[in-house]
């Protein structure tokens, strides 16, 4: 649900509908992100990488 409610990732008052559940390039990002803490990592490390 995240994903798609736009009004969590564009700015406040915005017309811009963006549904990123539609956005595979982000959606690979997140699940490779999830994937690496899932293993041990932890999520600072990895956003500083």
């Amino acid at each position: 649900q995240i994903f798609e409610d736009f009004s969590l990732w564009t700015p406040p008052g915005s017309k811009q509908k963006t549904d990123l559940s539609s956005n595979e390039d982000c959606l690979r990002r997140v699940i490779g992100f999830y994937q690496r803490m899932i293993g041990g990592k932890k999520a600072l490390d990895i956003l500083r990488k």
